[in-house]
């Protein structure tokens, strides 16, 4: 037996003596228990330190920031750190879209052409390059962002179309300091080997019968330029 007022009645703010609530509470019990969390329990970046309710529970994200989710954004992986994956996701996003509105400067062709010819051994400019001792600085090699920011805070933008990345100090690499804007061509004809090299080349693969890759070694050339070299000969 309850006593309610009939103003509570008439507004239909009681609807029972209490055993509907307890029926849901009964029934919902399964459900809560589905979403119960322990402490020590990890989702994700976060650890379970504190549980106060299925609504108030206390985690360490894995940055070392503190926060309160409920039970079923854990178990749903709805909430999977204290906000810093989806800071650093947002970001990764604006880093790749700077990567992509940065592939319309100039820079950004000759990045992508100094990288592997300066550490990949094969290229086909690595006998200009690398096989020479010649670098790039670390921190360009896998950020072309980095590289033109750098490079146009230390000799600007290419002035005009006829001017091209070089470097101040041929014996050494692409690094800060030691950039500079040049007339095309003036950077190859300073890394380029001689033409007599080229002619000896051509003379140990096509009358000493060495392979191309063996003169390659033997000079510190690039195989596709002794194929290239080897090709023009032979088609005189």
């Amino acid at each position: 037996m309850r006593e309610v007022s009939a103003k509570t009645l008439r507004s239909k703010g009681s609807n029972s003596c209490g055993c509907i609530r307890n029926e849901l509470a009964r029934l919902q019990g399964p459900k809560r228990a589905k979403y119960r969390v322990e402490i020590g329990e990890r989702f994700n970046r976060l650890t379970v330190l504190e549980v106060e309710s299925h609504l108030r529970i206390k985690c360490l994200c894995s940055c070392g920031n503190e926060t309160w989710v409920t039970s079923y954004m854990l178990r749903k992986n709805r909430t999977r750190s204290c906000g810093c994956l989806r800071r650093e996701m947002i970001r990764d996003v604006a880093k790749a879209q700077a990567k992509h509105n940065f592939s319309t400067n100039t820079l950004y062709s000759t990045w992508r052409r100094l990288v592997p010819a300066c550490t990949k051994p094969g290229s086909a400019s690595w006998h200009l390059y690398g096989a020479k001792g010649i670098a790039m600085h670390p921190a360009w090699i896998n950020d072309v962002a980095q590289f033109i920011l750098d490079a146009e805070a230390e000799i600007g933008p290419r002035p005009s179309s006829s001017m091209a990345l070089d470097r101040i100090d041929t014996s050494a690499g692409f690094v800060p300091g030691n950039l500079r804007w040049a007339p095309r061509g003036v950077g190859r004809r300073a890394s380029k080997f001689t033409v007599e090299q080229d002619e000896q080349a051509v003379r140990m693969v096509i009358e000493q019968g060495m392979t191309q890759r063996a003169v390659a070694a033997h000079f510190g050339m690039g195989i596709d330029h002794v194929h290239k070299v080897v090709k023009k000969a032979r088609q005189k």
